[in-house]
């Protein structure tokens, strides 16, 4: 059982395995745990997938110095779509004229 809203999945995406779930994604946890697996078995994984939190970079690149780390698509894809929303959404207030009637705004405002 957890009190943590989030949990640590361990997978092999390769075998389609979940090696172990850790209760939090705390960092301190994260350590914890990665520093009872020996030396030698971390300097073994290849590759690490992960999303952006800071201290999953940080705990990756402490305990798996060999490791190439990857962001998962699905983190890349959303940080590339809330930019591209910024950018239309900047571009549309500068050419928003507060009209009173919305179709009486500037046409690059509905490009």
């Amino acid at each position: 059982m957890t009190d943590s809203v989030y949990l640590f999945i361990i997978v092999d995406f390769k075998n389609i395995k979940i090696y172990d779930i850790v209760h939090s994604r705390h960092k301190h946890v994260l350590e914890k745990y990665f520093s009872k697996i020996s030396l030698e078995e971390r300097q073994k994984v290849k590759y690490i997938t992960m999303d952006m939190w800071e201290p999953y970079l940080d705990v990756a690149k402490r305990y798996f110095k060999n490791a190439k780390i990857a962001i998962d698509s699905f983190h890349v894809m959303r940080q590339i779509k809330n930019a591209m929303n910024s950018v239309r959404i900047s571009v549309m207030q500068k050419y928003n004229l507060k009209t009173e009637n919305i179709e009486d705004n500037h046409s690059y405002y509905y490009l």
